[in-house]
């Protein structure tokens, strides 16, 4: 009753809105809210929003985007619950998308070793929590000081492209690492296989003079 639309919170950053979260910590945040996609480690931003929004709505939107990028559809999608909604659920099966997720209504009778498997597979979600937490812990996600509302955008973009970068560079690290075990892999087989052609041939002339003594 005593609200106020777009009301200011802060004088010096007019554009931040409140986000009531209901969390236990805090019961409203604010701050910027992000809508991310990650795929193979690595983080695509959808959307930056400033007021509270519905995620659930912009997943057909996302799914493109995808298809955008990569070409294709995904052949699985992992989301929170609130992107289980039926709408998309139809949607994403027309396009031979699998939700990774609970089925609505009743629950559907599953073995144990298919409630495992839906288990493991949606555990794969916690992922984008640990990107939050990445940016958030790791690099200054949470303390975005600039005033400007574009300028907050591009910090926070940054923030995600240099964590791309050191996924990036991890990948590639592990790439000359299993390149280099490859090489002393294969020089160790070669020393070995020349070792025991050595190993033949002395075998052979021990036993040739043998039979000639």
């Amino acid at each position: 009753v005593h609200s106020i639309e777009d009301r200011i919170v802060s004088i010096y950053r007019p554009h931040v809105r409140p986000i009531p979260r209901g969390k236990d910590k805090a019961s409203t945040e604010f701050g910027s809210k992000e809508l991310i996609m990650l795929k193979d480690g690595y983080t695509h931003v959808y959307k930056i929003g400033w007021d509270n929004y519905n995620e659930g709505t912009l997943l057909k939107e996302s799914v493109e985007v995808y298809k955008t990028i990569y070409g294709c559809y995904p052949g699985a999608v992992s989301a929170d619950h609130i992107f289980g909604n039926r709408a998309n659920r139809t949607f994403m099966k027309e396009k031979g998308i699998r939700f990774i997720g609970k089925a609505l209504g009743r629950p559907v009778a599953m073995s144990n070793k298919e409630k495992k498997a839906l288990q493991k597979e949606m555990r794969g979600r916690n992922a984008i929590e640990g990107k939050f937490g990445q940016g958030k812990n790791g690099y200054g996600l949470a303390k975005i000081k600039a005033r400007l509302k574009d300028t907050s955008e591009s910090w926070i973009m940054a923030i995600y492209f240099v964590m791309n970068l050191v996924k990036l560079a991890q990948a590639s690290f592990l790439s000359f690492l299993l390149l280099i075990c490859k090489a002393i892999r294969l020089f160790r087989e070669h020393i070995f296989s020349s070792v025991l052609i050595n190993q033949e041939i002395s075998g052979y002339q021990q036993e040739n003079n043998f039979q000639r003594n």
